[in-house]
């Protein structure tokens, strides 16, 4: 996101990279005769010199780790100092304020409401439980990798350093679960689909027993002697954006059309002095407003409920 780079198309060398680094780590290890079995520990690093194990241990397994730990350190660092100089956290308007109505996407396809200041800070604490739990994590793997016996468990400290070293290695991915269910990313996706289920479920029912959210026609009233204006979807036969306005009555009373709060699976058509309303003529879910004077408008389901 920073440096302009495909995840998609950089994954791969992720992929191949960590496959091959750890290929050659595990064949030149074992070549050389530093790998050694014990029933009761297992395969472990093992040399008659203790300074030339120690350094073989270090080389092969624990500067990974420690490089680990610094890119993931290096790699938060830098995602906050991007956000705070594209000034995420500041407490102005938001981008999409800023860009012409011509060139705004649909309502449907845009935040319903721009997040502050406070909500950035939160999704940047939640993402940032990635690179700490997993500094945490291998800082004891290191740990207990540097201060494993290396000629089997005589002493009660030679098992607390193996137990560690064991633990930290298996808790590391139930801490990633665990912190996933904070991923303001999986958490939004979920709600997605949640919702969409909960749509299929409405849409499935016979005509006869749907249930409208909201009453056919709704009203509220205005002080101003503005209209209110619907910014409408691009029309599928040509990519200009229409738009339509709710003008007001003699009391001050704007009222929507009683298809603003049609369920998308109901067919029908309704007609007013105004205008005349089509349900379920469009593609998907949207609604279709022909005028008095024959202009059509096309407005998503999501946008009228969100007005």
């Amino acid at each position: 996101m920073i440096h302009g780079i495909d995840g998609a198309k950089a994954e791969k060398y992720y992929v191949w990279g960590s496959l091959s680094l750890a290929v050659v780590l595990g064949v030149l290890t074992y070549v050389s005769k530093q790998l050694v079995y014990d029933s009761k520990v297992g395969c472990y690093y093992y040399d008659p010199n203790p300074v030339r194990g120690f350094w073989w241990r270090m080389g092969m397994q624990n500067i990974w780790s420690f490089l680990t730990m610094a890119g993931e350190l290096s790699t938060f660092c830098s995602v906050v100092i991007y956000m705070v100089r594209v000034k995420v956290f500041s407490s102005g308007p938001s981008p999409a304020a800023t860009v012409p109505g011509s060139q705004r996407l649909s309502a449907s396809h845009q935040y319903r409401k721009p997040l502050g200041p406070r909500q950035y800070r939160n999704v940047v604490l939640r993402i940032s439980l990635y690179p700490l739990s997993s500094l945490v994590t291998s800082g004891l793997s290191a740990i207990g990798t540097i201060s494993r016996p290396v000629q089997g468990i005589k002493t009660r400290s030679d098992w607390i350093a193996l137990n560690t070293f064991h633990a930290a290695f298996l808790f590391r991915g139930t801490l990633y679960a665990l912190v996933a269910c904070a991923d303001p990313a999986i958490t939004q996706g979920l709600k997605v689909l949640y919702r969409h289920y909960t749509r299929r479920q409405t849409s499935s029912l016979p005509p006869s027993t749907q249930i409208d959210i909201a009453p056919p026609l709704a009203s509220h009233s205005c002080s101003g002697a503005a209209d209110l204006e619907l910014e409408g979807i691009p029309d599928p036969k040509n990519e200009s954006l229409r738009r339509a306005c709710l003008r007001e009555s003699s009391s001050n009373v704007v009222t929507l059309p009683k298809t603003a709060m049609t369920l998308p699976g109901r067919e029908g058509t309704h007609s007013d002095p105004r205008s005349n309303c089509t349900s379920g003529a469009g593609v998907g879910n949207e609604l279709q407003v022909i005028d008095s004077d024959g202009a059509q408008h096309h407005y998503s389901y999501p946008h009228l409920r969100q007005l």
